[in-house]
């Protein structure tokens, strides 16, 4: 249970002055080692960097499995040289590729499912730990305030002194209290950029996938096809290339400004 402000400053604060060795852990936070390294790794990281080689092998793909490919009537001479036939298979083989890239993209857009989840408890816990560290310094400076120095005397000097080691650690929990805000910002902008990043995914997945899969049924096989189904196959297969090559757009975007997030906390603008 967090500390009331009240707590704080009429108990534990009196408490540090009767005993001022501890006066450098006023404010310390308790933590689990764990979370450290957990914040290290996610923020020297781009977490949608899997996903976004699985998109890229699933836009390669999508270049053989085009039914523009297949939409020409074949020559003669094609027919002759097995041209027309390498198109087919080549354009088979890719369509069943596609179902394969695209389960690995699915399970990588799972992982980052992982990595927000991860992100949301951080979050949580930066979020009561600087509410600890601004608790801290409020009381700090209201014990001060309220508390006048003492004149002269051994005493006095023995007070002075910690009054002086104090103001120091609350300057020190300041400057905490800004590196915590800045982790959060950075902790912020990385979770709402991977939501961005899955949203994206997701509306393809769900809308733009099924529909290619669905006009693709099929083609390719058929000895007859007609003009619509070709048409719309062709119109299907580019609206789920736009989106892919959408997603990947997103997450370079996404990337840069984390980048770019990342050096100015670490300059400090």
């Amino acid at each position: 249970m967090m500390d009331s402000i009240e707590v704080i400053t009429s108990e534990q604060i009196p408490e540090l002055f009767r005993n001022p060795l501890g006066i450098g852990d006023f404010g310390k936070l308790v933590r689990d080692p764990e979370i450290d390294v957990k914040l290290d790794k996610l923020l020297g990281s781009n977490p949608s960097a899997g996903l976004a080689r699985s998109i890229r092998g699933v836009v390669m793909c999508l270049e053989d499995a085009d039914p523009k490919a297949i939409s020409v009537k074949p020559s003669k001479w094609s027919r002759f040289t097995g041209q027309a036939q390498t198109k087919r298979v080549r354009f088979e083989v890719a369509k069943i590729n596609m179902d394969q890239l695209f389960h690995a993209a699915t399970r990588e857009a799972a992982l980052v499912r992982d990595v927000i989840d991860v992100i949301e408890s951080l979050c949580s816990t930066y979020g009561a730990e600087a509410q600890i560290i601004s608790n801290h310094i409020e009381a700090g400076q209201k014990y001060l305030a309220q508390t006048p120095d003492r004149q002269g005397g051994a005493l006095a000097f023995d007070q002075e002194t910690s009054r002086e080691r104090f103001s120091r650690r609350l300057i020190n929990l300041q400057a905490m209290q800004v590196s915590h805000a800045q982790t959060g910002q950075q902790l912020q902008l990385l979770k709402y950029q991977l939501i961005d990043v899955l949203d994206r995914f997701d509306e393809t997945a769900q809308v733009l996938v099924p529909l290619w899969r669905q006009n693709m049924l099929g083609l390719g096989v058929q000895n007859h096809v007609t003009g619509e189904q070709l048409a719309l196959a062709i119109q299907a297969h580019e609206n789920l290339r736009k989106s892919f090559a959408d997603n990947l757009k997103s997450i370079s975007t996404n990337s840069q400004n984390l980048g770019i997030s990342r050096a100015s906390a670490a300059t400090g603008a």
